[in-house]
């Protein structure tokens, strides 16, 4: 069986626009802010990507001494809390991961506060991340 010219390119042109219309929302381009928490020889560093109704985020973290953990919260523009997130104890070494903060209403979350936080539950120190208009993180100092 012998397809013509014309109707070959029209099957391809179809199968073309089928695969536009069932791309996935994830190849979307989301907003980053990135963040770089240091204290002493320790430091967490890392990337906060800005979903729809999530914050996800990517770190290494580095304990010089004791065991460093992360913790991070996230709220929305009426500054109600709407996802916490807590890693595992980096005991003297270095690790990277990442997780999704959940949680959030329409308009999604509109900052997030990250902390390097040590054996005792003490603050080291913090990144503040916000969303609107140019996303950035700024060191807020403890």
């Amino acid at each position: 069986m012998k397809i013509s010219r014309v109707k070959a390119i029209v099957i391809a042109a179809v199968f073309g626009l089928f695969s536009v219309v069932v791309s996935p929302a994830a190849a979307q381009d989301f907003p980053t802010s990135n963040f770089n928490i240091t204290f002493g020889n320790s430091f967490l560093r890392g990337q906060v990507t800005w979903f729809n109704r999530s914050v996800g985020i990517s770190y290494e973290i580095k304990s010089a001494t004791g065991c460093k953990t992360m913790y991070a919260e996230a709220w929305n523009s009426n500054s109600d809390s709407g996802g916490i997130g807590v890693t595992t104890c980096a005991g003297q070494s270095s690790k990277s991961d990442s997780f999704t903060l959940s949680g959030a209403s329409a308009g999604g979350f509109v900052g997030t506060e990250i902390f390097l936080v040590d054996e005792s539950g003490a603050i080291n120190d913090a990144a503040l991340c916000e969303r609107p208009f140019a996303p950035r993180c700024i060191d807020n100092d403890f």
